[in-house]
């Protein structure tokens, strides 16, 4: 029985084996939660070539983007620096909240597909007819998470980034891209998915993305009245 929600666990003082464990218990619940009719998709992401492509098919899938969320105002500035000549990307709107308007100047070359009122099984059937070759899982966990539509592997490789520093624990989940401070290579038997890393941090943001002057205040006094 989960009686731990994946996002306090990582308040708790977990320890990442800890983690992994009951992230391996969320990633069973899910895939067991998957009726045994929808086994054809799973079949069909085994067909979808990894070969080089002039442009690879990239799906992002996210619940948090394209509304009023932190996350959305980090990922647009990276979203923003893809290049349309190498990567055909396709944005999920996962929740009602989601608004295409908050996407603002992001290239027009970039696609949304609304899957927010139709079921995961018909949502990882529609993302499969795209033979994309990676999803991008960036919701993990956290609220509003659609993990059944990753367990389904609609795409023949699945990354997760961004949404949490520990394991998805998901055999369906192969990659987790990160950087060395967040998840170094020591940790890797803590992680079931693949360790790549990003140069930097893997909080990246556009390097041309606005960012206002801080404030300047006066210096507090040390000594009070």
């Amino acid at each position: 029985v989960l009686v731990v929600p994946s996002i306090d666990a990582l308040a708790q003082g977990y320890s990442l084996r800890e983690l992994m464990i009951l992230h391996m218990g969320w990633a069973d619940f899910f895939a067991a939660r998957l009726p045994p009719l929808e086994a054809p998709v799973l079949r069909l992401s085994s067909a979808i070539s990894l070969a080089p492509r002039k442009r690879l098919t990239v799906v992002y899938a996210s619940s948090h983007t394209f509304m009023n969320h932190g996350s959305h105002y980090t990922l647009k500035a990276v979203f923003d620096e893809h290049d349309a000549s190498k990567l055909d990307v396709i944005h999920l709107l996962m929740v009602g909240d989601q608004d295409i308007a908050k996407a603002g100047d992001l290239p027009k070359t970039q696609r949304f597909i609304d899957i927010a009122h139709i079921s995961d099984a018909e949502a990882a059937s529609m993302i499969n007819k795209l033979s994309p070759q990676i999803l991008v899982d960036l919701n993990g966990y956290l609220s509003g998470s659609r993990m059944q539509i990753v367990a389904l592997r609609p795409a023949p490789l699945c990354v997760h980034h961004f949404a949490q520093p520990s394991t998805m624990g998901a055999p369906y989940v192969h990659t987790f891209l990160a950087d060395t401070v967040i998840a170094p290579p020591e940790h890797q038997p803590f992680y079931t998915e693949k360790l790549a890393y990003v140069p930097g941090v893997f909080l990246s943001t556009s390097a041309s993305a606005f960012s206002p002057e801080a404030a300047s205040f006066p210096p507090s006094d040390p000594h009070p009245p």
